[in-house]
């Protein structure tokens, strides 16, 4: 899983850095190079619910950081 996704990778290079909020799942020396984050899973955490048969999607929450 990649926790830090750099713009550079893009077909057009940009200056961004896209993360989870608060760098949740991002390496610790991350976290604590910047005061004043508090990563929690219950309200950081992205997911996708999908429907077994149909392949719908039910609920969903993506959160992210640029």
């Amino acid at each position: 899983m990649i926790h830090l996704v750099s713009g550079s990778k893009l077909s057009i290079p940009l200056p961004i850095i896209a993360s989870n909020p608060h760098f949740l799942d991002a390496d610790r020396s991350v976290q604590d190079a910047v005061e004043g984050l508090v990563p929690n899973e219950i309200l950081h955490r992205s997911y996708v619910d999908i429907e077994p048969t149909t392949g719908s999607k039910e609920l969903k929450k993506v959160s992210m950081k640029i």
